[in-house]
């Protein structure tokens, strides 16, 4: 079962590391990430609870995800002022998956972020 409720707010041209440590739900304990693929998006969600198909930000192992302990199962997210400088003020849905050598993923982690308007840092 994914993590859910993984919520945060902060303002947009602002820098922001989403901390996560990933459990095996088979085991218990932490996931061991030695050679998964982590990924992350997130999208606009929708007033009715929807959410837009296309992420407007997405995140990849090395490009923006750092594993911090593979054996723990810990991973940071890092989301950078340029990332939310044209990004609308409102509320955004994102996903953490993890993917295996074969392609196969699970969702990890699940919530929303509400990103606020940076009057001053434009």
């Amino acid at each position: 079962m994914a993590k859910t409720g993984q919520d945060d707010t902060f303002y947009c041209n602002n820098p922001r590391t989403l901390r996560y440590t990933i459990a095996d739900e088979e085991v218990g304990g932490a996931l061991d990430l030695t050679g998964l693929a982590p990924k992350w998006a997130l999208v606009r969600l929708k007033s009715d609870g929807t959410y837009d198909a296309t992420p407007v930000l997405q995140k990849v192992l090395n490009s923006g995800i750092t594993i911090v302990s593979v054996v723990d199962g810990q991973l940071n997210v890092q989301i950078d002022p340029v990332d939310t400088r044209d990004l609308a003020p409102g509320k955004y849905y994102h996903e953490l998956e993890i993917f295996d050598n074969t392609g196969n993923g699970i969702v990890a982690a699940t919530g929303t972020l509400t990103l606020l308007r940076n009057v001053t840092n434009t």
